[in-house]
């Protein structure tokens, strides 16, 4: 479930980083003063405060992955499941940045009152 939640996580933060700001008859210079200018205010009222998010221990459970696999001298279509048995989780941390998403919200209601756009 951690590797999951973890790999979703990774998803997202890879389409958000893809975003981009947009405004007709900006230069992305102008853009890029104004983005940071946006940045430094989101930072100065939601400084980075890293917090430990503690992960308690926990269990795996057993899964069972199954794909449709073709046979090369048959040419017959079989399927083939591969079984990932359960286990225990040791208790782990991570750190967080708890200001981030507050911090973004920022950064956008002051580029969208600005004029632009996400693309």
């Amino acid at each position: 479930m951690f590797r999951l939640v973890s790999l979703l996580l990774l998803c997202m933060l890879t389409v958000v980083g893809c975003t981009e700001w947009f405004q007709p008859g900006i230069s992305s210079r102008q853009r890029d003063r104004e983005l940071a200018s946006c940045k430094a205010d989101g930072y100065r009222r939601f400084p980075v405060e890293q917090v430990v998010v503690p992960h308690p221990v926990h269990y795996e459970f057993s899964t069972r992955i199954c794909r449709d696999h073709r046979d090369q001298k048959e040419g017959k279509w079989h399927k083939e499941c591969t079984y990932v048995p359960g286990y225990w989780m040791s208790p782990s941390a991570s750190v967080v940045d708890a200001n981030s998403d507050a911090r973004d919200a920022v950064e956008d209601d002051c580029m969208y009152r600005r004029g632009y756009i996400k693309k």
